[in-house]
């Protein structure tokens, strides 16, 4: 017997690949089946058309992810919940839309330029959110938004009683710490609407400014020294993302730059371009998390919070940029060292001890006026 026949029904959820770690979880423990939207590289760019494909009648929602954890890219969740109308008006279906908004329900409210991407949306029944990460709780709280109250199963809801009065549990664990929602409350009452759009501009700002200063340093012959593939000046999370180029071809790479960031007590966080592919039978195979990379690929990610300042900022790139030029010093001269053994080479006849010629060997190389485009 196939999997499926011996578990039965087998749910599924369309999902883009870089989903958080809670999402592998429900694959994990409520034996659903993840279908899998790929993005592109370049700003992580999903094709909404490939729902069309994707959506069954198996599919219990359609999930866009709202800032997600790689390069602080927002899914096109109004492109989404278009697609869905058409589908679900063409094949009498009635999916919904999950926003997993886990960093950006706390930075989009507060952007101008953002597309409608909540209950404005027809098909959006759900929303949820981490108040620890941009909304400035602490740790382990979080948010879920329903559309309507019978949008909540009541398969999934547990009465209690016996505590005075009556209340309801939804989580797998029962007992949870009060803290965070106090926490919550306080911020929403010091802060309010105009101090957490303040708040989320400082951010932009200072992730804007950052990002342009990384676009100043360049190789010796002029090509940018990273490949920056965060959202730029579309609406997103304040996320600096980028890689080393690889166009350049160095030695050095994303996980040494993290490696010697360290040692500036700064953690530039690296990753491959790769996930758990838990949609192939079962099987946790890794496989690549773009279309267009393969999965040995890699980036890395800077995360502007509230208390990363202009100033930090100012730090945190000039120790980077001390790193890279010290990564051109140490390539200047290996490539000047490759290049006069290759001039030695150039024109080499080879004799043996009594004099007799052994054998000519001609090398035709190559010069480089600059000796770094022999790298």
């Amino acid at each position: 017997m196939s999997r499926d026949e011996v578990v039965g029904v087998v749910p599924n959820i369309v999902i883009p690949t870089y989903y958080q770690a809670c999402w592998e979880k429900a694959f994990r423990y409520l034996d659903i089946k993840p279908k899998f939207l790929h993005p592109e590289f370049k700003k992580f760019r999903i094709n909404t058309e490939e729902l069309n494909d994707l959506v069954d009648e198996k599919t219990i929602m359609v999930v866009g992810i709202l800032g997600n954890h790689y390069n602080g890219t927002y899914d096109p969740i109004w492109e989404m919940d278009k697609h869905l109308t058409t589908i679900n008006a063409k094949k009498g279906f009635q999916v919904g839309l999950h926003v997993d908004a886990a960093s950006g329900g706390f930075v989009a409210p507060f952007q101008d330029d953002v597309p409608a991407w909540d209950f404005r949306l027809k098909n959006v029944l759900s929303i949820s959110a981490s108040g620890h990460k941009f909304g400035e709780s602490s740790c382990g709280t979080g948010w879920i938004v329903f559309r309507h109250r019978h949008d909540l199963s009541e398969h999934i809801e547990v009465e209690v009683t016996y505590l005075g009065g009556v209340s309801y549990s939804m989580t797998l664990n029962f007992s949870r710490p009060a803290t965070g929602v106090y926490v919550q409350a306080y911020k929403f009452l010091r802060l309010g609407m105009v101090g957490y759009r303040q708040k989320v501009r400082n951010q932009l700002d200072t992730t804007k400014a950052f990002r342009d200063r990384i676009r100043s340093l360049k190789w010796n012959h002029g090509a940018p020294l990273f490949e920056i593939c965060d959202p730029g000046d579309d609406p997103g999370l304040p996320v600096f993302a980028a890689r080393v180029n690889p166009k350049l071809g160095l030695k050095f790479d994303n996980f040494a730059l993290q490696r010697a960031m360290v040692q500036f007590h700064w953690y530039v966080s690296a990753y491959h371009l790769s996930f758990e592919d838990f949609g192939k039978d079962g099987a946790n195979a890794s496989t690549a998390l773009c279309k267009d990379e393969e999965k040995s690929a890699s980036m890395f990610r800077v995360v502007f919070k509230s208390n990363l300042t202009q100033v930090m900022a100012e730090d945190l790139f000039h120790r980077l940029a001390e790193i890279m030029q010290h990564v051109k010093e140490v390539e200047q001269a290996e490539a000047k060292k490759e290049l006069g053994r290759l001039n030695d080479l150039k024109d080499l006849t080879t004799f043996v001890s009594s004099g007799e010629i052994l054998r000519i060997r001609k090398c035709r190389v190559k010069l480089f006026a600059n000796p770094h485009s022999a790298c």
